[in-house]
């Protein structure tokens, strides 16, 4: 993960403004073994997530009255590998997929679906 922030800027007038800005990437591997003793590696999947988000934020000040306002935006990307296994055969065999999450954090349907 990176992350980094302006801070409060100021103009020399009554605005000041700011912004931040991060980045996550993560990786996951998962394996599939044929029985609970571990030996026979038999399927799996390996996931790739991306994380992007912005922030912008500003203020005017009307002598001791202050108005302010910010925007954030965040971009998440989730991509899946299946490999040969019962697990990937139950959802179609190998598929890479994508999820995109709307404002309430539900996922919104593929083009598939």
């Amino acid at each position: 993960m990176l992350a980094g922030s302006t801070g409060w800027l100021g103009t020399g007038s009554q605005w000041r403004f700011g912004g931040s800005v991060g980045i996550d990437f993560g990786q996951n591997v998962i394996d599939v073994y044929a029985s609970p003793d571990y030996e026979e590696i038999v399927g799996g999947e390996e996931g790739d997530d991306r994380t992007f988000t912005y922030r912008f934020f500003a203020d005017h000040s009307f002598g001791s009255d202050l108005i302010a306002a910010a925007f954030t935006f965040a971009d998440t990307d989730h991509e899946e590998l299946l490999e040969p296994g019962d697990a990937a055969r139950r959802r179609g065999g190998c598929d890479r997929q994508r999820r995109d999450l709307d404002d309430s954090g539900g996922r919104l349907p593929s083009a598939s679906e």
